[in-house]
Formats: C-alpha cells, sequence, structure tokens
C-alpha cells in the first residue's frame, strides 16, 4: 500500500484489524468514524507520511504499535473523555515535540494512562466559540422589548431591536431554531444556520397583527340601529343588529391599552366606555343606552309644581313646551313626546 495516500474507513466498521494499513508511507489522510471502539495491534505502524490523526470518542482501546515509527505525526487528537486503554509502545518512536489534544478536563487523566505518557506535551481541544446576532425590525422600525428564544433560554431585544448572544459552544456545522414573539406581533420562527460560519447575523422583519373591536349596542335590550360609534377618531355607524365591528387596527398600537369608545344616538344619553386590549387582540364593548325622550305631561307637572326651568335651543325660555320638540331641561337636551 506504499501509494495509498487517503483512506476513509466506511461507516458500520467498529475495529481495525491488526496491521491493518501499516507501511503505507504515503498515507497522508485517515478518517475513522465515529463507530470504531478498537484499533488493532500495528494498524498504523510506519505510516511515515501521516501528520495528524483523529481517535473518535468511541474509541476504548488501541493495540501495540498501533501508531509506532510514524515519524511525520505531530498532532493527534482523541475525543474519548476518558483515555483509551494502550499499550506502552503504542506511540513508540513518534516525533518527540507531538502534541496530543484530549477534551477539556481530561489532560492528567491521559498524563497518567498507559500508553499516552510519551506525549509530553497534552493540551485541551479548544472549542471554536459562536455568536449569534438577532436585529429585530418592523417595517424597518427596529422593534424594542420582542422575546428571541433560542436554545431554551429566552432574550429581549433592546432600543435599537437588536439581541446578541456570545460564546456560544458546541453547534459547529448545526443550525439553531428560534422564535420571535412581541405582543401586537405575529409570531416569527426561524433557523439560525452555523454550517458553514461561526458569526451568524439574522435580521428579522416582524408583521404587525391586526387587533378587532366589536361594539354591540342596546336600549331596552333592542338593538339600536344608527348609532354613531366614535373610537380612535373615526366614526362608526351601528347596523340593523346593533352592531358595529371594526377590523384593520394596527396591533402594536393598541396591545396593553384601553381605549375611549363614545357612543351616541338622539333621543339617548351618551354613552362613554372603553375597549380593553390590555391581554389580547381583541375586544368587546357592550353598550346600554338610556332613552332620554320625556313625556311632555311630566314637564308641564314640573314646571307647575316645581322650579324646573325648560328652555328652546337658542337658549330661551320656554314657559308651554310643544310635544315632539327638542329643549334643554336640566342642563340636557331632551325630545318632548306625549
Amino acid at each position: 500500500c506504499s501509494s495509498l495516500t487517503e483512506v476513509t474507513i466506511p461507516e458500520g466498521v467498529t475495529s481495525i484489524g491488526d496491521y491493518a494499513f501499516a507501511y503505507c508511507s504515503s498515507l497522508t489522510t485517515i478518517t475513522i468514524p465515529e463507530g470504531v471502539t478498537s484499533i488493532g495491534e500495528g494498524a498504523f505502524g510506519n505510516c511515515s507520511s501521516l501528520t495528524s490523526i483523529t481517535i473518535p470518542e468511541g474509541v476504548t482501546t488501541i493495540g501495540n504499535w498501533a501508531f509506532a515509527y510514524c515519524s511525520s505525526l505531530t498532532e493527534v487528537y482523541s475525543l474519548n473523555p476518558e483515555a483509551p486503554i494502550g499499550m506502552a509502545n503504542s506511540f513508540e518512536d513518534i516525533p518527540y515535540d507531538a502534541v496530543l489534544y484530549v477534551p477539556k478536563g481530561s489532560v492528567e487523566a491521559y498524563a497518567a494512562a498507559e500508553g499516552w505518557s510519551v506525549f509530553t506535551d497534552i493540551r485541551e481541544i479548544e472549542e471554536e466559540v459562536y455568536s449569534l446576532t438577532f436585529n429585530v425590525v418592523c417595517d424597518e422600525t427596529p422593534v424594542e422589548g420582542a422575546i428571541v428564544t433560542v436554545l431554551d433560554k429566552e432574550y429581549i431585544t433592546d432600543e435599537n431591536g437588536l439581541v446578541e448572544i456570545a460564546e456560544i459552544e458546541g453547534i459547529e456545522g448545526t443550525s439553531l431554531k428560534f422564535t420571535v414573539y412581541k405582543d401586537g406581533y405575529e409570531l416569527f420562527e426561524g433557523e439560525a444556520d452555523f454550517a458553514e460560519i461561526s458569526e451568524v447575523v439574522v435580521d428579522v422583519n416582524l408583521q404587525a397583527a391586526e387587533a378587532t373591536l366589536t361594539v354591540k349596542v342596546f336600549a331596552d335590550a333592542y338593538p339600536v340601529e344608527g348609532a354613531l360609534v366614535t373610537f380612535e377618531g373615526r366614526e362608526y355607524i351601528s347596523d340593523e343588529s346593533g352592531t358595529v365591528t371594526i377590523t384593520g387596527i394596527y396591533g402594536p398600537a393598541v396591545i396593553g391599552k384601553t381605549l375611549p369608545v363614545t357612543i351616541y344616538k338622539e333621543g339617548y344619553e351618551l354613552f362613554e366606555g372603553e375597549a380593553d386590549f390590555t391581554e389580547m387582540l381583541e375586544a368587546y364593548v357592550v353598550a346600554s343606552l338610556v332613552n332620554i325622550q320625556t313625556s311632555i305631561r311630566d314637564i308641564i307637572n314640573d314646571l307647575e309644581n316645581s322650579d324646573i326651568k325648560v328652555y328652546d335651543l337658542n337658549g330661551r325660555r320656554v314657559m308651554k313646551p310643544q310635544n315632539g320638540q327638542f329643549y334643554i331641561i336640566n342642563g340636557q337636551k331632551v325630545l318632548l313626546k306625549l
């Protein structure tokens, strides 16, 4: 095998046999799959062109002379936190300055284990540190206070709509699912892709949710058609069922608030209420109007028996009010009916 330069051991292999690749003097690259648990005696002995080898986490035993006389071997990565059982000559006569890289916290275990004492320089594998930045906007305007959920943790965007997460470990080559939410906006779901880069910036454009207000207008338990409903500076008219439905309200502007609603129809007292959007984007207002039509006979009786005063709409006092006319009585506009 003197001309063999590269070896990829197939998935499913669990053991590399004795002297399997011994004396492959041109071999420079070896890929060992995760499923391998043992490396046999002399398996890669005298592979004089081999400069680096990664031993998977699943390997638990390494035979005698497995990597002996690999004269160019300067880097060995062993991924098992517990040092695989080795023999005294497993790495015999490799370069004196070869570096052994082991998982974090495993340096002492390897230094004390048989077969690994040939390495005078044992270092922890430095995990690459990743960072993730979220830039959250709505129609190019930064969204402050949005909740970003990723890696089972929650983060809150600042006044610039940003969340910056630094020093994330162990996510090389993966993608992270995340969600972004704020009251008044649609839930955003996505993935941050770390397949090729370690510093990922995710731009999130939240969509504003729409709120709805439904107003029901009654008088004496009957629907009131034609009532004037005023909300946020706009006027709406109740239908034959006494209903006004207002859709397309900009959610971020109303969520978390109570907003005034007024309802008026001639012959009824003005109704003043509130639409409650403090917890949800659907609000309901049920108004029961009070009829202010007053009997002319009652007014005449009051005129004779009390100090009540009646004025026309121009402010002139009236001593003999007429049926079917509007007057100002006790500060209120009243329609007189028989």
